[in-house]
């Protein structure tokens, strides 16, 4: 196996199908950084025509992290451990 063939420098990457990577029929798709900030509809709710209030996964981990907060803030209180 010849270095030049793996070598991320020259379009290599992980070994595809024959131990070899590189130039071969089997090419990879690449990934876009952007794809971390991609918009999923998690639950589409249109009420009125084109009015949307779907639920996305940036609105589950806003939830998710205001929840965490009110919780964190709570603690700090005494509110969540009962009294007398």
């Amino acid at each position: 196996m010849d270095l030049y063939e793996i070598s991320p420098l020259e379009g290599g990457g992980a070994p595809q199908e024959g131990g070899r990577a590189g130039k071969g029929k089997n090419k990879t798709m690449t990934n876009s950084p952007f794809e971390q900030f991609e918009i999923i509809r998690l639950l589409p709710i249109h009420p009125f025509g084109n009015f949307d209030i779907s639920v996305t996964n940036s609105t589950l981990f806003m939830l998710i992290a205001a929840s965490f907060f009110l919780f964190i803030v709570n603690m700090e209180k005494g509110l969540l451990i009962p009294t007398r």
